[in-house]
């Protein structure tokens, strides 16, 4: 399977999953009427005009003493050869998207109107694909970091009734592709209707790794429709860890996981598999760098846990673990220093500035029978992972391991994460017979 692609873009509850499906349904729908009053939350309309083919009408009821909302989307677009540095790029607002952009941070505030039923609007054309959004109160655009973020409380997601260390203050979207415009093939990542859903769970296991919370911590755990706790041949586990900043439902939220495996399982690309999302915060003083507290917590406390919880595989050729920029480097010090653990890896956009590796450390990952999985956005300039993660990949293949690349036009951003997973789940897991 060694390989390198470098493509271009063409054109907690057990119900939390379930409403997430049902709000992602429900807005992804045509509005027959343009005139008629539209639900808060937001609204995709096919419109069959430029720049896209289709808008999202978001709309918004702000506490009354509020006099002014904005808008924070990870929808800001350039040219890939126009970002030649870190936060640079057109950074061009929705409506003068162009073909062949990718999403282009930092992402910047956009101004909401208030109607006269008090409820703030605005409409957004937008290309193909899942996007990230929240609410601004009375914030200037120079202070977007620094300002509160609020989830849409009409578009909550899953994750809006959990403990803080495990919340979003993020709500998604999914817009379709417009044939007469075509933008990218994101139909991948695409809700799902409620009943072809699996469930959400949110689990806590004792570690005494976790100082926040103080000897407990949170894992998110999907398990595929249909799961059944009794059948007689376990399910394969992918354990995934999210970025800097991120926690636990930072995959099933933005990371749209869930819908990407049942889309996978749906068209006989993948198999039902159960998938764990780890959160490494609060996992020790030194845990925002590489030390082995995380990879201590998952050998000796995750793993058993899940094991003994889930009807899931003990053999490490139905494991995989991935993890996108820091949970990258999580993947690679699991990769190094736990040989035997887990038989496919991902390494996505990974924050790790070596791309060599110690003798000791090529010895336990020439002991790999599965298949590594190697990728990150062409554009991707933070701490030059553009450049560190090709090289990284030879090096691998030096050692004589199987490897697999995935690379493609873009910045350090969900857009290339969930590209990353749905080829790792079609193209890589639980593919060979080990």
């Amino acid at each position: 399977m060694d390989s390198t692609r470098h493509i271009a873009r063409h054109r907690l509850f057990a119900s939390g999953i379930l409403a997430l499906s049902l709000i992602a349904a429900g807005s992804s729908s045509f509005a027959a009427e343009q005139d008629e009053q539209l639900p808060l939350g937001p609204t995709v309309t096919r419109t069959d005009t430029g720049p896209t083919g289709y808008e999202v009408t978001f709309r918004y009821e702000a506490p009354a003493y509020v006099d002014s909302v904005q808008i924070y989307g990870e929808w800001f677009f350039s040219q890939p050869d126009r970002i030649t540095t870190l936060g640079g790029g057109e950074h061009r607002i929705p409506a003068l998207w162009q073909p062949g952009d990718v999403p282009n941070a930092p992402w910047k505030l956009l101004e909401m109107n208030q109607g006269d039923d008090g409820i703030w609007e605005l409409k957004v054309p937008l290309p193909s694909g899942t996007f990230s959004y929240s609410f601004t109160h009375e914030c200037p655009p120079i202070a977007v970091d620094s300002c509160q973020r609020h989830a849409d409380p009409a578009n909550p997601g899953m994750a809006a009734e959990l403990p803080a260390y495990s919340s979003q203050s993020l709500s998604q979207v999914f817009v379709p592709e417009n044939p007469n415009y075509p933008t990218y093939d994101n139909a991948y990542q695409a809700p799902r209707p409620a009943d072809e859903m699996g469930t959400f769970v949110h689990e806590t296991y004792d570690t005494h790794y976790s100082l926040a919370p103080k000897g407990a911590h949170p894992l998110s755990i999907y398990l595929p429709r249909g799961y059944d706790p009794d059948r007689a041949e376990p399910y394969p586990v992918m354990y995934l860890s999210h970025g800097f900043g991120g926690n636990d439902t930072d995959w099933f939220t933005q990371g749209a996981a869930p819908y990407i495996l049942e889309n996978a399982i749906d068209e006989g690309a993948a198999e039902p598999s159960v998938i764990v999302a780890t959160n490494f915060n609060g996992l020790g003083v030194d845990s925002l760098v590489l030390s082995t507290s995380y990879g201590h917590d998952m050998v000796e406390n995750v793993i058993p846990f899940v094991e003994d919880h889930f009807n899931v595989s003990t053999e490490a050729k139905d494991r995989a673990f991935a993890g996108l920029s820091l949970g990258g480097a999580r993947a690679i010090e699991l990769l190094t220093k736990y040989p035997g653990t887990f038989e496919y890896y991902g390494l996505w956009s990974a924050g790790k500035l070596s791309s060599t590796f110690t003798c000791a450390e090529r010895e336990n990952i020439a002991a790999l029978r599965g298949t590594i999985h190697v990728g990150t956005g062409l554009q991707d300039h933070l701490f030059f992972i553009s450049e560190s993660s090709p090289a990284r990949a030879e090096s691998l293949r030096n050692i004589g391991v199987d490897v697999a690349e995935f690379n493609l036009p873009g910045i350090h951003s969900w857009d290339i994460w969930r590209a990353e997973l749905n080829d790792f789940i079609r193209n890589v897991a639980f593919k060979k017979d080990l």
